[in-house]
């Protein structure tokens, strides 16, 4: 039996089993909404009668209900969140704070109740308790102490009362008491054998399942090739296994010596087994009808009855089909599928093997690393199926045009390398075999690449690594190899750039750049400038334009110009554009607050990308109800050159965003004219003529005919017009003479200032 020594060290707090815990907080799920009904009732029913009194305890009790019920739907959803012991804790607590207000409740309120309200208390309380025994079953210490606090006080009240029926009910008590009492007790006696067979049934299934195994482990073995041999190595016995393994018949070699078998390989290790070791061979093995195969041999000593050696036992699996199947799946692993060249884990692999090479600390060898100018256009015109094709093609060609050591690798998309191994000693050898290279790719996509009817012309970018004697760090070939390909893009002169160090240096400008662009925007080092636009021939200011400048810690204020490209190559655009748009809209917010807001608008120049992203106007939506900017506050300019691709496509959602409110302006206008004709399909606020115009006002009447030709389109379209990069007062004139009310921007007028000299300026 349990001892009641033990049972009663309730402040000695042990958690119980997981099992028992996950059983409580789900009766706690199931029971305490009923709970909280009961509570609520008790409240109805006694409110008139007690008063302000019984909303208080009801106050705590269903709070502490609430709570119970968090804690149990807490549980099931974020058990990770405490230890076991740690919520039992908090049940434990929780349930005897119950038990204890539902006592208090007993104690204050019967004294000022007559005997049916005391009687109706007194069954509801039992009641309750006989319910709460119920649901904590399982856990037999917490439900006695519930049983504890709630009816001692319960049966102390009854003979306080001091009345015949009050005893008898105290009586009742006691008895329920302890037949409560002996249920969980000997419901908890039960659970503990219960376990403790379980157990027991436990350890008799893994002992069975033990021997299951033995028996599974040998049926398995036996299929496998198994031979024996006495101590001179002379075969005594094998299976059929063996014997198709081999392909003889069992007569055939029975009582013959190892190393006259086609196991002639196996002989010497089954001779060491002989020294009471154990061996293992892996690798080939060849049947007497001249088979390779891939077997693990396994062999072990034999002992007679003396302990001493008497021969041994060999265990043969064929490995074949799996040695097959890995390597299958390494080729498939370092391949690409489509064109069956190395992919990049290939190329590695296969450069990792190179730099260990002993030729590799004295040879240079040569990495070309090529992309395909004009893939996307024939996926786009001709179908995926027919860029597929090309990639296809090209991959054999590049094949075909090197020796069998070299390596060919696809990186993805269209980009595609060839390695050649150790070229050359000396940097002449390695300048002739490069030109020699080059001039093998030029000739083979000089041939045009032919599919059923079709023709095609591939260019191709390449950049050309020569990889030095000794190098280790494959990584930084790749990255060597990318710079030489990037240059080769860049540059207008030719599709072909070898690696150098001054190459190196240039981009290792470029990604400084780059991390001190990051740098900046956490830092706060960039800043908008305004510059403002004036209206009525330039004699009021209208609206402005916010640009953006860089405040470097070492290199001084430094212009869009310097470093959006750099920004653009580095992923960081888009932090960048919402950098600018938010400042913008901080900026109007200030203003407003100060009442020096006299300005129409302010714009920005917008990356395309971004406004046709649906996200992305969302989150400009929202930023600008932040800080309560109107949508007619803020310009969004697009580049001329960004219209005139896609427009069909461009079209649709650069109204829709018209639409919602926001104002667009065309930057630039001018520079392509085949935007002129869709000039009437745009509903842009705004058009800015390209710069080009004006400073070339000065040098012919065709300049001002086209500059006129673009004020009247526009005006005839509802534009604003506005002339950039006006310098001077003949500009100025001549504009002027072409439209009085055109507006101005540029250093004449006024050049881009700080916000502060911007307020004292022009709004203060």
């Amino acid at each position: 039996m349990i001892s009641m020594a033990n049972l009663f060290k309730l402040k000695d707090h042990k958690s119980v089993e997981l099992s028992v815990l996950e059983e409580l907080f789900a009766m706690e799920r199931s029971t305490l909404i009923t709970l909280i009904l009961l509570e609520t009732i008790l409240l109805y029913i006694l409110v008139p009668i007690l008063g302000n009194s019984i909303i208080a305890w009801y106050g705590i009790t269903i709070s502490l209900s609430l709570w119970r019920l968090y804690n149990a739907y807490d549980y099931k959803n974020h058990p990770e969140r405490n230890s076991p012991k740690i919520w039992h804790e908090k049940f434990v607590v929780q349930v005897w704070l119950t038990a204890l207000l539902f006592s208090i409740l007993a104690i204050f309120s019967m004294p000022n109740l007559d005997s049916y309200y005391q009687l109706f208390i007194f069954i509801v309380l039992v009641g309750i308790s006989s319910g709460a025994v119920k649901a904590l079953s399982a856990d037999h210490r917490t439900a006695i102490g519930y049983l504890i606090i709630m009816l001692f006080p319960l049966m102390v009240e009854m003979l306080l009362l001091m009345r015949k029926d009050t005893y008898i009910l105290a009586f009742l008590v006691v008895i329920y008491f302890f037949t409560q009492m002996s249920m969980i007790l000997n419901s908890y006696e039960r659970s503990m054998q219960l376990k403790a067979k379980e157990r027991e049934i436990a350890i008799a299934k893994a002992k069975l399942h033990e021997k299951q195994e033995i028996v599974q482990r040998f049926f398995e073995q036996a299929s496998d090739a198994l031979f024996s041999y006495d101590k001179n190595l002379k075969l005594l016995d094998c299976n059929d296994s063996f014997l198709n393994l081999l392909k003889m018949k069992k007569e055939e070699i029975i009582g013959k010596n190892l190393g006259n078998l086609p196991l002639d390989k196996l002989a010497g290790i089954a001779g060491k087994t002989l020294q009471r070791s154990r061996k293992i061979y892996r690798g080939t093995f060849r049947t007497a009808g001249a088979e390779e195969l891939w077997i693990e041999a396994k062999f072990s000593t034999i002992l007679n009855e003396n302990g001493e050696v008497s021969g041994g036992i060999a265990l043969i699996e064929d490995k074949t089909r799996e040695q097959r199947t890995r390597e299958e799946l390494e080729y498939l692993v370092s391949h690409d599928p489509l064109t069956s060249v190395s992919n990049k884990r290939g190329f590695q692999q296969y450069m990792g093997e190179l730099i260990k090479k002993e030729r590799h600390k004295n040879h240079y060898s040569l990495l070309l690393y090529l992309d395909l100018k004009n893939l996307k256009k024939i996926n786009d015109t001709y179908g995926h199926e027919t860029g597929n094709w090309v990639l296809i093609e090209t991959g054999m060609r590049l094949k075909r045009s090197i020796d069998t050591y070299c390596n060919v690798s696809r990186f993805g998309g269209d980009e595609f390398s060839i390695v050649i191994p150790f070229v050359a000693t000396t940097k002449k050898e390695l300048y002739d075999e490069t030109n020699k290279r080059v001039a093998m790719i030029e000739e083979l996509f000089s041939e045009p690449f032919g599919i059923e009817k079709f023709t095609f012309e591939i260019g191709y970018d390449m950049g050309i690594v020569p990889i030095k004697p000794g190098s280790k760090n494959i990584e930084t070939i790749l990255q060597q190899a990318g710079i030489s390909l990037l240059e080769a893009k860049k540059s207008k002169k030719s599709d072909i750039s070898i690696y150098n160090d001054s190459i190196g240096e240039k981009y290792k400008k470029i990604y400084m750049m780059q991390e001190d662009l990051q740098k900046a925007l956490k830092e706060k080092r960039l800043e908008l400038f305004f510059q403002p636009v004036f209206s009525k021939g330039g004699r009021k200011l209208r609206c402005a334009e916010a640009l953006l400048r860089w405040n470097h810690p070492t290199k001084g204020q430094i212009t869009p110009d310097d470093f959006l490209n750099i920004a653009s190559g580095s992923g960081i655009m888009r932090e960048i554009d919402d950098w600018v748009f938010e400042e913008c809209c901080k900026t109007i917010a200030r203003w407003k607050e100060r009442d020096i807001f006299k300005i129409e608008n302010i714009s920005i120049n917008m990356n395309l990308k971004k406004l046709l992203d649906k996200n992305s106007v969302i989150h400009f939506a929202e930023v600008m109800k932040k800080y309560r900017v109107a949508k007619n506050e803020i310009v969004f300019e697009i580049d001329e050159s960004l219209l005139t691709e896609n427009f069909d496509v461009l079209y649709s959602s650069l109204e829709n965003l018209e639409k919602e409110g926001f104002l667009c302006a065309i930057d630039n206008f001018g520079s392509n004219y085949t935007i002129l004709p869709s000039l009437r399909k745009l509903s842009f606020h705004l058009l800015k003529i390209d710069r080009y115009f004006i400073d070339n006002l000065n040098e012919g009447l065709e300049n001002i005919f086209f500059t006129r030709m673009i004020i009247e389109m526009g005006k005839k379209f509802n534009y604003d017009i506005v002339a950039k990069g006006v310098e001077n007062r003949k500009q100025e004139t001549i504009l002027k003479s072409i439209d009085p009310d055109i507006m101005f921007q540029g250093e004449l007028k006024e050049a881009a200032m700080s916000e502060k000299d911007f307020i004292e300026r022009y709004l203060a």
